[in-house]
């Protein structure tokens, strides 16, 4: 019985394969069919594209016009020519064809040789489905033509034998991860028709070196060239920001030339536009830019692009603010009158003060205040109406309700700038319909309508039937197990037909890899662990991965900035495997001073004198008071004024050793013997 049902479960997976592709074909035979975009409710192909595969050229041709079939990487939605995309090296999608659909030719391993039409618009790509060229490992190179506008998220992501990239001019939007992980990536050329680069555009193409911005391209998205093979960047005066991580962990990038004095640089703390690139990195720009200012913060080398450093600006107001309109202001360097950098100025704001009030409340029912702004050449009104009275004939009368509800009654006043409501709330009741007369069928989605009367107040009221909803029944059951870790469960209603085919992750096993789309949440360090979440793309379940911790921190010197007499030095270091940085001081050396002979004043008997020292290190002068010496008498010679006895001192007149001048000496008591 077991067996019975496996082989009807098979037969059934055939003849839908067969019925979704319209075609027949032999895996070891030519093949061909349609591949139209479909709109049928079992999304069949229609005609307006149709595809050929010719077995002894392996190859692919799609024509037609217009947009071709999205196909999804289940049994459900199988492209018809999956028996031979391992064997298939070239694809031509000829002239008429707008849009590639999505996964249409992903994981064509063995393709090497891409013809795309002049009238193609869009290279299709979701972060569910994946993109039209995801996974064509061999394809080294591929012509974008002019006249393409859009290529989708991860459209040719993961095609690592991609060497150089030229976009068309022709191109606005590059989508998210549209060529991350293309590893053998070199060179990008972008075209005058973008603005910006792509957010995670050529993220982890570990060879790219080499990046040409159009003079269009104002904005470098977040991610763009995360962990590539930079080694130095020109960015133009027309980029105005760079996103968070644009240049992160380019671990060989030493130069980045950035010649827009505003620039923004964006990200949250640790996850600015170049953590984690290497340290040895250098920022040129102009004196006095977002620039210098960037790379003084984070710790980078700045190299001036000016030959002034513009160390003394004044301000100029280019465009004064008004009361309603921002102003611009300039700095400019007093030695060389170079623009150093540009800012906005606030608008200034009206300043209103009143300035005369009409009382109108026998006429409408109003005071009317009016105000006019106080800077000067502006002189704007305004008035400001208080409501008093709302007046017979100036307002407009509403009521709102029903037996069900209750309701409301309303007077808004009418007079220009007021808008004064008088609200009053009115019971009614419910409706009672007995009876109802059915104008409109419900069906199995979409409500129906009833009318009846009600008997309490005679309105005719409109009611509302509920959808009697799908009476769905289980037909069959697709077991993708092995191939994408779902069963499918067709289910067919048996009041209108319709089919709802519902997918069921399978749970227990381990996840099939490529059916699911993984996003690292936090990256792991040395001793911490990190965090991915991996999203199904058929079910969109979820699930969280503990990404290990690298090990313990290997420190080196970075750099390092030696103390002087009063300022303590630093030296910095950078973990070697996750490129976490610290530092540690150096303890201030301390002045060293010498005595300056020449320019010191000895004291005198009378006057203090001064001893000057000089730092022999830095040279920093300090000067150090010496107080008078005093008087030296001479004790052998010395006339007695007034003798001393045992209870009072004398006084003596003497004459100073050094100085020769005379003065009073006091002869101490020597106290009772």
């Amino acid at each position: 019985m077991k067996r019975k049902i496996i082989s009807i479960i098979l037969a059934f997976a055939v003849l839908m394969s067969s019925f979704f592709c319209f075609a027949s074909f032999n895996a070891l035979a030519d093949a061909e069919g349609y591949c139209g975009a479909g709109t049928s409710s079992l999304g069949s192909p229609q005609k307006n594209a149709k595809y050929k595969y010719v077995e002894a050229t392996q190859t692919l041709t799609i024509s037609g016009t217009g947009k071709t079939k999205d196909y999804g990487d289940t049994k459900l939605n199988p492209r018809p020519w999956d028996a031979y995309k391992d064997k298939i090296t070239t694809v031509v999608v000829e002239e008429g064809i707008t849009e590639i659909g999505t996964l249409i030719f992903y994981n064509f391993t063995a393709l090497t040789s891409v013809t795309l039409p002049s009238t193609l618009e869009t290279i299709a790509g979701s972060t569910t489905n994946y993109g039209a060229f995801r996974g064509c490992t061999a394809l080294k190179s591929i012509d974008l033509p002019e006249g393409l506008i859009t290529i989708e998220t991860m459209a040719f992501r993961g095609c690592t034998s991609l060497e150089n990239i030229k976009f068309p001019n022709s191109l606005k939007t590059l989508g998210t991860s549209a060529f991350q992980d293309c590893t053998g990536i070199k060179s990008v050329t972008y075209g005058t028709g973008m603005t910006s680069t792509g957010s995670n555009a050529f993220r982890d193409c570990t060879n790219l070196n080499t990046i040409v911005f159009s003079p269009t391209i104002t904005r470098i998205d977040e991610y763009s060239f995360y962990n590539t093979r930079l080694t130095s960047v020109e960015i133009p005066e027309t980029v105005e920001s760079i996103g968070m991580r644009a240049f992160a962990n380019c671990n060989f990038l030493s130069k980045a030339t950035i010649h827009n004095i505003n620039c923004k640089f964006e990200g949250i703390i640790g996850e600015d536009p170049f953590n984690g690139s290497s340290q040895q990195l250098r920022i040129y720009g102009h004196s006095g830019s977002t620039a210098q200012t960037y790379a003084q913060e984070k710790g980078y080398t700045f190299v001036s692009l000016d030959d002034c450093p513009h160390d003394v600006t004044h301000t100029v107001v280019v465009i004064p603010p008004t009361c309603t309109e921002t102003g611009r202001s300039q700095e400019i360097c007093d030695n060389c009158q170079a623009v150093v950098s540009e800012s906005d100025m606030p608008a200034l704001n009206h300043s209103y003060v009143l300035t005369d009030v009409q009382d109108l409340t026998e006429e409408d029912g109003h005071i009317y205040n009016i105000y006019t702004c106080s800077v000067e050449s502006c002189g704007d009104e305004k008035i400001v109406i208080e409501h008093k009275v709302t007046m017979e004939g100036l307002y407009e009368f509403k009521r709102v309700g029903s037996c069900k509800t209750g309701g409301f009654e309303t007077k808004t006043c009418t007079v220009p700038g007021c808008g004064n409501v008088d609200r009053t709330v009115i019971v009614i009741g419910d409706h009672q319909v007995d009876n109802y007369k059915t104008t409109l069928e419900p069906t199995c989605t979409a409500a129906g309508t009833g009318e009846g009367v009600c008997s309490e107040c005679g309105e005719t009221v409109t009611i509302n039937i509920d959808p009697i909803g799908h009476t769905n029944e289980l037909v069959n059951e697709v077991d993708s197990t092995a191939e994408d870790g779902h069963i499918y469960s067709v289910y067919k209603c048996s009041v209108c037909k319709e089919e709802t085919i519902v997918p069921t992750h399978v749970e227990n096993i381990e996840w099939v890899e490529g059916t699911y789309t993984s996003t690292v949440i936090t990256e792991p360090k040395c001793v911490i662990n990190g965090l991915r979440r991996d999203v199904c793309d058929v079910c969109q379940k979820t699930r969280m991965v503990q990404l290990p911790a690298n090990g313990e921190h290997v420190w080196y010197e970075t750099t390092r900035t030696e103390p002087t007499c009063t300022a303590v030095g630093k030296i910095y270091y950078a973990c070697q495997n996750c490129n976490l940085t610290k530092s540690e001081n150096i303890e201030a050396l301390g002045h060293s001073y010498v005595l300056q002979e020449a320019n010191s004043v000895p004291a005198t008997c009378t006057a203090s004198g001064y001893n000057m020292y000089k730092c022999s290190a830095c040279g920093i002068t300090n000067k150090e008071t010496v107080h008078a010496n005093g008087h030296t008498p001479d004790m052998s010679n010395y006339d007695v004024i007034l003798e001393a006895d045992c209870e009072n001192d004398g006084l003596a007149k003497s004459v100073c050793t050094v100085c020769g001048v005379g003065f009073d000496i006091t002869l101490t008591s020597p106290g009772h013997n």
